[in-house]
C-alpha cells in the first residue's frame, strides 16, 4: 500500500477497509474469487459508489421507476379493490346514518367548576329512512386513539331523536376540572349498527370481511394508504418507496462492477447503501 500510495492518492482513505478485506478473504475459499481485483479497480469503484452525484442520479431515476412500478401494481389489483369498495358501500352503516352534532359546552359552578359537553343532533338519512341504530358516541381522543374514560353512550334511534337543544343534553360523567379538556378531546360518534325498514341489520361486523390493508384505504383513502390497500388486495410483496430505491442501488453498483461490489459486501461495507 505504501508504493501504491503514490501512485493512487486517495488509497490511504480506505486503509481500514482494505485491512478488513484481507483480515476475511485472504486465506479463506474466497480468496481465488478476488486474487485480481486491483487498488486502482477498487479505488475506481469505491469512487463510484461514494459519489453523491452519482448516487442523486440513481435515485431520481428510481423514484421514476418506482412512480411506475407503483401504478402497475395499483392497476393490477385495481378489480379487487372495486369489488371491495362497492362492498364497502353496501356494508358501512355509517353510509346510512349521519349525525349533525351541535355542542355547547357547559360548567356548574361550586366548590370545583366542572366543565360538560352539552350537545344536541341533527339526522340525515344518505340511503333513506331507517328503522333503527345503535350508534357510541362520547369524547374522542384522536392523539391517543381512544375514549375519554368511561364518557361514552350508546343509542337508538327513538333516542337519538330525543337529542335537541331544548333538553340539554350533556355528559355528566364526562367531566373534568379544567376546560382543556376541549383541547385534548373532541365529540365522535361511529354508527354500530343499523336495521332497515325491510329487517336487514347493517353492521360494523360485516366490514371484518375486508382485508386490513383495503379496510384502512377506504375508510381513509389518502396516498399513502394506497400502499397498504395493494397489500392488502393480494399484492404482497410490493415494496416501499425506499426499499425499491435501496435494491435500485444495489443493482446498479453491481452492474458497475461485480467482483468489486461482491468483495465489499462480503465485509458488509454496502449495507448501509
Amino acid at each position: 500500500m505504501e508504493a501504491k500510495s503514490k501512485e493512487y492518492p486517495d488509497l490511504f482513505l480506505y486503509d481500514s477497509l482494505f485491512e478488513s478485506i484481507r483480515e476475511q478473504v485472504v486465506g479463506s475459499s474466497a480468496e481465488a474469487t478476488y486474487r485480481d481485483v486491483t487498488y486502482k479497480q477498487m479505488l475506481d469503484y469505491l469512487s463510484f459508489v461514494n459519489s453523491d452525484i452519482e448516487q442523486q442520479n440513481l435515485r431520481e431515476k428510481a423514484k421514476v421507476d418506482y412512480d411506475e412500478y407503483f401504478r402497475t401494481c395499483l392497476k393490477a389489483v385495481e378489480p379487487e379493490l372495486n369489488k371491495w369498495k362497492e362492498y364497502y358501500e353496501q356494508h358501512n352503516p355509517n353510509n346510512f346514518l349521519k349525525l349533525d352534532i351541535h355542542i355547547k359546552y357547559k360548567k356548574d359552578g361550586g366548590y370545583y367548576t366542572t366543565y360538560y359537553p352539552g350537545f344536541w343532533i341533527d339526522l340525515e338519512y344518505p340511503k333513506g329512512e331507517i328503522e333503527d341504530c345503535e350508534v357510541i358516541f362520547g369524547l374522542w381522543s384522536d392523539e391517543n386513539d381512544e375514549w375519554y374514560s368511561s364518557a361514552t353512550a350508546v343509542a337508538s334511534l327513538e333516542e337519538l331523536k330525543e337529542y335537541t337543544e331544548s333538553a340539554g343534553f350533556y355528559f355528566n360523567n364526562a367531566y373534568s376540572y379544567s376546560p382543556d379538556i376541549y383541547d385534548k378531546y373532541s365529540m365522535k360518534y361511529e354508527v354500530r349498527s343499523v336495521t332497515l325498514e325491510n329487517g336487514t341489520v347493517i353492521s360494523v361486523s360485516d366490514l371484518t370481511e375486508i382485508p386490513d390493508g383495503v379496510l384502512t384505504y377506504l375508510k381513509d383513502p389518502t396516498e399513502d394508504n394506497q400502499y397498504w390497500a395493494i397489500k392488502g388486495a393480494g399484492f404482497r410483496d410490493l415494496q416501499l418507496e425506499e426499499e425499491y430505491i435501496t435494491n435500485y442501488l444495489h443493482k446498479a453498483f453491481e452492474e458497475k462492477d461485480k467482483l468489486c461490489y461482491q468483495l465489499l459486501s462480503l465485509v458488509g461495507y454496502l449495507e448501509d447503501e
